[in-house]
């Protein structure tokens, strides 16, 4: 544990890194069970249907109070609710570690959601509001990075374990994990919380809705809701479009799209590079529509072989990881000073509802065959995603003019 009273720098990278650590292990929760499929239907009793809804109940607290708890974010300070998330997550891990049934798993996948929710609104608030300029660019997109990171963290972690005696132990160390980055966030900057505004409780529950009034955050949100969906909605098919289309097995498709997959880092890195140099975001994410258009539907085009296939997802992989990037690094652009993090926890939020809106959308047009409908949505979603991005001021003003300043 970090020496109690030594605080990292604000903004410095040590900090950014100490906060990415909890994206990165938060994502992680997400797929930790996916390998652990067999021991969690056979040894704890689970159905098909009910190993199916444990995955997807990670995600209901988070599209459900996302929005609050970013308001909760700015009240109690980032470094608060980071250190209490990790413990939450840890607790969680020890709830998986002794329960017999699948309700007890259920019921510690919720509350691992609820750690969740306080990760992704705090992560982004701390970093908001400790960097500034060209150093916010570089924090917020390093920050959309931890999806795939953790993701691929989760899959090693139950996959180090599956089909052994010993499959709990990912639960233990994804605890550990867990209690290592709250010891991390002891060190991390603590910042004034926002002014206390209304005094009665009725005052307060205004501050919390105020999260959901219209304003260019919110608008961000949809932006991130549309970018998110087109993303996730694919992933949830293509594993199972590329075996059907190529003549390749589930396992072997996988496997690729797992490998292409890593590409998203560069897009976030391209993204943070064009946006230092002072790019303008809308012709950033029209950029990325064009691309991820065009890429797309070479992807569920028939006529492409599978020679081509592994540099066409890495090109779709890249302009899917630029457009959160973006998105993100955008973000301190509309957040108000004083509601960081209910401006980050509507971009959850909104995260959130997207995979649980697109799974029936998508496998319903990949059941039905025609690849046409699957390249029409995904034109459809980056053109609606960008003209809305375009028609934010806030987004698209000069760099100078810009809310840029750090708010520590």
């Amino acid at each position: 544990m970090l020496e109690k009273g030594k605080a990292l720098k604000a903004g410095g990278w040590p900090s950014i890194v100490g906060t990415y650590a909890f994206g990165v292990v938060g994502v992680a929760a997400v797929a930790k069970v996916i390998p652990l499929r067999i021991e969690i239907e056979q040894i704890v009793g689970a159905t098909a249907a009910e190993y199916a809804w444990l995955i997807a109940l990670l995600g209901v607290p988070a599209a459900l109070f996302a929005g609050i708890s970013g308001a909760v974010v700015d009240r109690v300070g980032p470094r608060a609710v980071l250190i209490a998330s990790g413990l939450i997550g840890a607790f969680a891990d020890a709830l998986y570690w002794v329960a017999p049934s699948i309700g007890g798993f259920q019921a510690a996948r919720l509350v691992e959601g609820v750690a969740l929710v306080g990760i992704f609104s705090a992560g982004p608030a701390l970093l908001m509001a400790t960097t500034a300029g060209r150093h916010r660019i570089a924090a917020m997109t390093f920050w959309s990075t931890y999806t795939p990171t953790g993701f691929s963290l989760g899959l090693l972690l139950g996959g180090a374990f599956a089909g052994s005696a010993s499959w709990r132990l990912t639960f233990a160390i994804h605890g550990c994990l867990m209690m290592l980055v709250a010891s991390i966030a002891l060190a991390l900057p603590r910042l004034p919380p926002a002014p206390a505004g209304h005094a009665g409780a009725l005052g307060r529950l205004r501050e919390l809705a105020g999260a959901y009034r219209p304003s260019a955050a919110a608008a961000l949100a949809l932006v991130f809701f549309l970018v998110i969906s087109v993303g996730f909605g694919t992933s949830t098919i293509l594993p199972s479009y590329v075996a059907r289309a190529h003549q390749v097995t589930l396992a072997q498709a996988s496997r690729l799209i797992a490998g292409t997959n890593l590409s998203m880092i560069a897009g976030a890195l391209i993204v943070a590079l064009l946006l230092a140099r002072g790019a303008r975001p809308r012709l950033v994410m029209a950029g990325l529509a064009a691309g991820a258009i065009a890429c797309g539907t070479a992807l569920f085009w028939p006529g492409t072989s599978l020679r081509i296939l592994a540099p066409v997802l890495c090109l779709w992989f890249l302009f899917m990881g630029g457009g959160p990037a973006l998105l993100l690094a955008v973000l301190p652009r509309v957040a108000e000073p004083a509601r960081r993090g209910a401006a980050a926890g509507l971009l959850s939020q909104a995260s959130a509802i997207a995979t649980f809106v697109n799974p029936p959308l998508w496998l319903a047009l990949f059941t039905a065959g025609d690849w046409r409908p699957l390249a029409w949505l995904i034109a459809a979603i980056w053109v609606a995603g960008t003209v809305l991005l375009s028609a934010l001021h806030a987004v698209n003003r000069p760099e100078a003019a810009a809310v840029l300043t750090a708010g520590s």
